[in-house]
């Protein structure tokens, strides 16, 4: 019965990805509240867009997609600068395009409660721990960077490293558990993730076995954030080290590097991807 339901409501979701990728080329809005009118970069912000691999090895209609969500995104992110950091658009844009990469196998792609971004020239104490920080995610609904940690990210695409996926990967699992309304792909599928966790040898094969930094056995929320970083950089090492890791991410996250053939059911995952 799980299975055929499953099948159902992936099916289902096809059909509205369909349904959003004809709107989008076509430069229509649907016909009720939201609206999926393509929108466009200025063109350096799109040349610099098309620097990042996992831009380049998407499909033409899904680079449409992901420019028009970062447009969209960029109006809807309250992002300032702190200690006198003057943010400029491609900053702005990097903010954004750090997140529309996590949430792209989503329709809803902006989360729920975090829509406010502080950027500081460089690490900083935190008005919380006072400790010193790259990055953080505040369940207030703040998500801040250091703004060179933050760029750094997008200059080395496969050293598992990229505090924009790894902050946003908190706000979206703080959003998921403090009820915010979050994608129905995530509400529905994040089981995936904790029937993982909850066989906590699991997590101890995982140390020992040393694929993922050993930051990310702080607590459960870094963990998550640490695997994703290593999903999008180096999606074949993780497949191959750990796969069950590997498929439920692509269960959760609705993105497949299908070149790696996983015999899951999350083979079926929405955003297919090609190796970087």
């Amino acid at each position: 019965f799980y299975t055929g339901y499953m099948f159902i409501t992936r099916f289902l979701y096809h059909l509205v990805d369909l349904s959003e990728t004809a709107s989008l080329l076509l430069g229509v809005s649907k016909p009720w509240k939201i609206s999926f009118k393509l929108l466009h970069l200025p063109g350096p912000l799109t040349d610099e867009l098309r620097k990042m691999p996992y831009f380049r090895q998407l499909a033409p209609a899904m680079q449409r997609r992901f420019e028009s969500r970062v447009a969209r995104s960029m109006t809807k992110l309250k992002i300032l600068g702190k200690q006198d950091l003057a943010v400029t658009e491609e900053m702005r844009m990097k903010v954004c395009a750090g997140l529309i990469k996590l949430t792209f196998g989503y329709r809803k792609y902006i989360i729920d409660g975090f829509k406010e971004v502080w950027l500081y020239p460089g690490p900083y104490q935190s008005p919380i721990t006072r400790q010193w920080h790259k990055g953080e995610t505040q369940s207030r609904g703040i998500v801040i960077f250091s703004w060179p940690d933050l760029a750094a990210g997008f200059d080395n695409p496969t050293d598992n490293l990229h505090l924009g996926l790894h902050e946003w990967s908190h706000a979206l699992w703080l959003a998921l558990h403090k009820n915010k309304e979050v994608d129905n792909r995530l509400q529905i599928n994040h089981a995936a993730w904790d029937n993982l966790l909850a066989n906590t040898e699991n997590i101890r094969r995982w140390e020992k076995a040393g694929y993922l930094r050993p930051y990310a056995f702080t607590n459960n929320m870094e963990l998550f954030a640490c695997a994703i970083e290593s999903f999008f950089e180096t999606p074949a090492q993780m497949a191959e080290k750990h796969p069950e890791m590997y498929a439920a991410l692509v269960w959760i996250l609705n993105q497949d590097f299908p070149h790696l053939q996983l015999k899951t059911p999350a083979f079926w995952a929405g955003v297919h991807l090609k190796p970087y």
